[in-house]
């Protein structure tokens, strides 16, 4: 069962910043997830939240601030935000697979897949890249520029899905909530070739459990888990 480290290693260090990244090299672990969105100067910052105030204290949308304005802004441990390409720095000579979840849902953040696509592709990083997103528009759109990269459907409930819909698009990766998914759920999933990688499987009988299930991964804050 594979691994991905939810956000950076974010049970130990603070989410989606340089030490919970770099804490991740260190763990036998098949990847990392992390978010991206749009700075106003259309850079591509690593950052869960569309308002940045529960991690920074000031009331603003991420989108609305140039990345200048944004590294003057202080985390709680006192980092400050990072762009794609400081992750990139970080993991490019390991093993690990990035996750990259385009956080559209609320924003469109238009172009952000071709640019998150060619920050990989410039690295030759583009085997070790998956796509996901609550938003289906943005994988047709990952889809038009590299058919060959994995895509990821992110949902809670799988009542809110069309499944006809997600075979059309050549989509056979999902990843729910853990909590809304039974066994009998993940045992027709699999049967129809789907891969499942659940979030966010944060304690051990989940974790044992959902590997007994024959889920293909999990997103975990506590990638140590084994």
């Amino acid at each position: 069962m594979n691994i991905f480290a939810h956000r950076g290693y974010s049970s130990k260090y603070l989410e989606n910043t340089k030490e919970s990244f770099k804490a991740c090299l260190d763990l036998d672990i098949y990847g990392i997830e992390l978010d991206v969105q749009f700075s106003k100067d259309h850079e591509i910052v690593i950052f869960h939240d569309e308002n940045i105030k529960r991690l920074t204290g000031k009331d603003a949308f991420l989108k609305d601030l140039t990345f200048l304005e944004l590294q003057k802004l202080k985390f709680k441990d006192g980092q400050t935000f990072l762009k794609l390409d400081d992750y990139l720095d970080l993991v490019e000579n390991s093993k690990l697979i990035t996750n990259v979840e385009l956080k559209t849902g609320e924003f469109s953040y238009e172009g952000i897949e071709r640019a998150v696509y060619q920050k990989f592709k410039n690295r030759s990083m583009l085997d070790r890249l998956m796509i996901s997103s609550f938003n289906l528009q943005s994988l047709v759109n990952f889809q038009k520029i590299d058919p060959n990269i994995p895509l990821a459907y992110l949902f809670s409930k799988i009542q809110t899905i069309d499944e006809e819909l997600l075979a059309t698009h050549n989509i056979k990766i999902y990843h729910p909530n853990h909590k809304y998914l039974s066994h009998a759920d993940i045992k027709s999933l699999k049967n129809k070739g789907i891969i499942i990688n659940l979030w966010t499987v944060n304690d051990k009988f989940n974790f044992v459990k959902n590997k007994l299930y024959g889920v293909d991964g999990i997103i975990t804050n506590y990638p140590e888990m084994k």
